[in-house]
């Protein structure tokens, strides 16, 4: 007879996450506890016999020899304790940790913020599955930047505006230098009006464009794991996608523009001082003649 965990509830008995002591902790007897390590580890997730009398794991569980067995069902013949297969994801435990230790959350109202964070989770995989077939079926994924969206096309390596066909897109070879290696996105200045990049000239700049915004978006593997598998010729390994994304906005400071404008002015106050002195010295030398 099997019996999914639902909120941390076994049979009428409500226990609580305490990873400190790695065990099932029962709320009303502290001193009754469900040790991690005695459960039976699957990955993602453990399972064990859970007996109604013990209001532990299943003391069958631990014997080894048919005699033991036996003997201990003999013992509760009297009562129905028939071991219940319970099953606790892991993702669960640390969840219900987490609440426990932030706010003093009750139990009971754990499995109601449970119930609804558990529901919103499948909702975002049956979405992801939903997005894998639409992209399968030949739908490109988008991205909005700045409230304009663009079509992912790796195939043809660039970004390209839904609604606007004047406008270059955004070439994804032209913005290799601006990627982010550590945070795994393009930072890049974009101009909103034209819908496209802008490079710039990092040896003369001297002030901060005013047209331009700074954006940043992920790479295109994440924008489109579907495409670029295709095109690189990999075999698809992910079962749910995302189809829409959203580019984020960035600073000046994460390009190196506020610290180059610096430079160059630093440069060219340099050069100046250096000007002034050539002209001085051929001055002086001009009325010696």
């Amino acid at each position: 007879m099997k019996e999914e965990l639902n909120y941390l509830k076994i049979h009428q008995t409500t226990f609580y996450v305490d990873l400190k002591q790695n065990a099932l902790v029962d709320e009303e007897n502290r001193d009754n506890k469900i040790l991690f390590s005695k459960m039976r580890d699957h990955g993602s997730y453990f399972s064990f016999d859970y007996s109604r009398i013990d209001k532990n794991i299943h003391s069958i569980t631990g014997i080894s020899d048919m005699k033991g067995i036996l003997q201990r069902i003999l013992e509760s013949s009297q009562e129905d304790d028939t071991p219940f297969d319970v099953r606790i994801p892991k993702s669960r435990i640390y969840l219900h940790a987490a609440q426990r230790d932030q706010s003093n959350i009750v139990p009971e109202k754990i499995n109601q913020s449970n119930t609804l964070i558990m529901s919103k989770r499948q909702k975002k995989i049956d979405k992801g599955k939903e997005a894998l077939d639409l992209r399968l079926a030949g739908h490109l994924p988008t991205l909005d930047i700045l409230g304009h969206t663009f079509f992912v096309d790796v195939r043809m390596g660039k970004l390209r505006p839904k609604d606007d066909f004047l406008s270059n897109g955004i070439s994804f070879i032209d913005i290799e230098n601006y990627y982010s290696e550590e945070q795994k996105r393009y930072i890049i200045p974009y101009d909103p009006k034209k819908k496209e990049f802008v490079p710039l000239d990092y040896e003369t700049i001297t002030e901060i464009p005013k047209d331009l915004k700074v954006i940043s978006f992920k790479e295109e593997y994440t924008l489109d794991p579907v495409g670029w598998n295709r095109f690189h010729g990999f075999r698809m390994i992910e079962d749910t996608i995302k189809l829409h994304h959203k580019a984020t906005s960035a600073n000046w400071e994460d390009i190196y523009v506020p610290q180059k404008i610096k430079e160059n002015l630093q440069n060219i106050s340099k050069n100046n001082k250096k000007e002034e002195q050539i002209q001085e010295i051929t001055k002086k030398k001009g009325r010696k003649i």
